[in-house]
């Protein structure tokens, strides 16, 4: 505590910008802003202890569950103070729950607490797919006993067209609509160097990985990454940031011209780089490798153990009957249009009801961190007010 308030300290005094918020979890955020929450807890069937926060109300229009990407987790709905995804949908009028999956902050325990560290990180977006997402939902749906609405980026929109395609009675039960932001699932015409990331991860990042026992990138030196990030936000002034990262970003997620708030640029590089399980880098390398959007390739003889079959099978979509909304972007060099509208057109007559959005000049960063992302977001939100 004595070292993040000098550390609080110090880079206000520099750069003169709010930082009561660096690093701060989910609920020490509602905490700080004084907003009412509640703590829930969900156990999935294979034993992970998942966090649920649910910001209550009781003239609740509908309820909304925002489900985080990669390397991110629900503390991202909430940048910044003065207006944020979560606090939109909430003053629209909806319940906000904000789940965390597995292997994050406050969702990082295990019902076995002796389970080994390669065991506990042996999952990718399958198993948060058929485990978390519908532990999250059915627990949801249960406790307020109506149906939901779901708002995906990236990783959970995968791990929701996981859930809904292989267990389509249970999702339709539980969801009224999925509203996938950046669905990443046909990747072979990801228009961004990370595509050359297949090659990198098996060849470098995996072997390097194996060696050292660590089943997941930014876990096991967790303490280093925070260092270097508090050591980059004494050091560099936010704009000089902001200019790095636009760069950064127009390169790896897409050039959207969009540009990030200075004054929030310190919360949104605390929030980053969380844990991210080793196999769900691999799962998505895949992806990219083979254009399918399949199961998780073990190998020849494991596949035919597992899949009865020496390759992986692709994932039902045309079982989804849960409606389905895509927001697609021309921006967007990750889940870029073209892989976005291969998925839209093999997805069944029932899960495309209320159609989809095409939207301009948003990559795939934009969509959460992006100054102007509530352009976008308030057509998002005229959406979910439009359903019945």
């Amino acid at each position: 505590m004595r070292k993040i308030f000098i550390f609080t300290i110090l880079v206000s005094f520099v750069f003169g910008v709010p930082t009561d918020e660096l690093f701060l979890t989910t609920p020490q955020i509602l905490n700080h802003r004084n907003v009412s929450y509640e703590r829930h807890k969900v156990v999935t069937e294979d034993g992970y202890i998942l966090s649920l926060i649910r910001i209550p109300r009781d003239d609740s229009n509908g309820v909304a569950v925002l489900q985080h990407s990669l390397s991110l987790d629900s503390a991202i709905f909430l940048v910044s103070q003065k207006r944020s995804i979560a606090m939109e949908v909430y003053n629209a009028g909806y319940e906000v729950w904000l789940p965390n999956f597995r292997g994050l902050r406050d969702s990082d325990q295990h019902t076995n607490p002796s389970i080994k560290k390669l065991d506990y990180w042996n999952f990718s977006f399958h198993e948060i797919g058929i485990y978390d997402v519908p532990a999250i939902l059915s627990y949801v749906a249960n406790v307020t006993k109506t149906k939901l609405i779901v708002i995906n980026h990236s990783l959970s929109s995968t791990a929701s067209l996981v859930y809904s395609s292989l267990k389509p009675k249970e999702a339709e039960g539980n969801v009224k609509v999925f509203i996938n932001l950046a669905s990443s699932a046909f990747m072979n015409h990801t228009r961004t160097p990370l595509k050359d990331f297949t090659g990198l991860q098996y060849n470098i990042i995996k072997p390097i990985m194996d060696i050292f026992g660590w089943g997941a990138v930014f876990y096991d030196h967790a303490p280093y990454v925070q260092l270097s990030k508090e050591i980059a936000l004494i050091l560099l002034p936010n704009n000089l940031m902001v200019s790095v990262f636009k760069i950064a970003s127009g390169f790896l997620f897409g050039r959207s011209g969009m540009d990030y708030d200075p004054e929030e640029f310190p919360m949104i590089v605390s929030l980053g780089t969380q844990a991210v399980c080793s196999k769900i880098l691999n799962h998505y390398a895949q992806l990219i490798e083979s254009g399918r959007f399949c199961m998780y390739d073990y190998g020849k003889d494991e596949n035919l153990r597992m899949y009865n079959s020496t390759t992986p099978p692709d994932y039902p979509l045309e079982d989804i009957t849960a409606p389905t909304y895509l927001v697609i972007s021309d921006s967007d060099s990750i889940s870029d249009s073209w892989g976005s509208n291969v998925l839209y057109d093999q997805l069944p007559a029932a899960a495309k009801l209320y159609g989809k959005m095409d939207i301009k000049n948003v990559n795939h960063a934009d969509y959460l961190i992006g100054k102007d992302r509530f352009v976008y977001f308030s057509k998002v939100l005229e959406f979910i007010k439009s359903i019945k």
